[in-house]
């Protein structure tokens, strides 16, 4: 990532953080960005790897060449009838792009905020209880660009429909697990990483449902080449 792009991406983050009610949470994003910009700049590019990947998933035949994939196929559905894409998060065109970007993030961020504190969304404390503050970090960042990226584009203002949000970003964050998959696959090193991480974490596993409306779970064989890969990049 270039000097720019990191910097700009550093102060968006600091923003957010300062909008972030959970304690725990708030200080470790903070904590990232200012104490481990290393390790923030590595999550930045597999983030923006992930967005690829699954950008050029949703330009494929997926029941051809990706037959046990089960999630990409509906928000590649989704996206292409929105005529929308995975953007590169901190990235934007133009000042008013910007403006917009800044608005949805932060509306995330406070929807963040309202999951939290109900109990929808994983305690940041269980999560630093059981793991590290890097586990924490990058735990949040794919939950809320997934979100994000439902409130960037979907059911804005009056409109937004919480159950619906909740569907679509559920979608989005399983496919991502799809895309790291394949992206580790085709020699992503930073995917390769992230996919061990999914499994630590419990994102993809045997019993893991991506769909509770049908049951789904990840299909044996998909879990299976997220074991070799991740095994390969030990």
């Amino acid at each position: 990532m270039s000097e720019l792009g990191f910097f700009r991406s550093q102060k968006a983050v600091e923003l957010l953080a300062s909008h972030i009610e959970h304690t725990t949470l708030k200080q470790t994003a903070l904590k990232v960005v200012t104490e481990k910009p290393r390790f923030f700049d590595r999550e930045l590019q597999t983030l923006n790897a992930l967005t690829n990947t699954l950008n050029n998933l949703c330009q494929v035949d997926l029941e051809e060449e990706h037959p046990l994939l089960t999630e990409t196929p509906k928000i590649a559905a989704i996206s292409q009838a929105a005529g929308i894409d995975f953007p590169h998060v901190f990235s934007w065109q133009d000042n008013e792009e910007r403006k917009l970007r800044s608005a949805t993030l932060l509306e995330t961020t406070n929807i963040m905020n309202s999951e939290i504190s109900s109990g929808y969304h994983t305690n940041p404390d269980k999560i630093l209880g059981e793991h590290s503050d890097e586990d924490l970090f990058r735990f949040y960042m794919l939950d809320f660009y997934a979100r994000w990226w439902v409130t960037n584009n979907f059911f804005g203002g009056e409109k937004r429909i919480l159950k619906q949000d909740r569907k679509y970003s559920m979608i989005l964050s399983n496919a991502m697990c799809e895309a790291a998959i394949v992206g580790a696959e085709a020699g992503n090193s930073d995917l390769a990483n992230l996919t061990g991480w999914l499994l630590k974490m419990g994102w993809i596993g045997e019993n893991v449902i991506v769909d509770e409306e049908s049951g789904t779970k990840f299909h044996p064989e998909l879990v299976e080449r997220a074991k070799q890969v991740a095994k390969a990049q030990v």
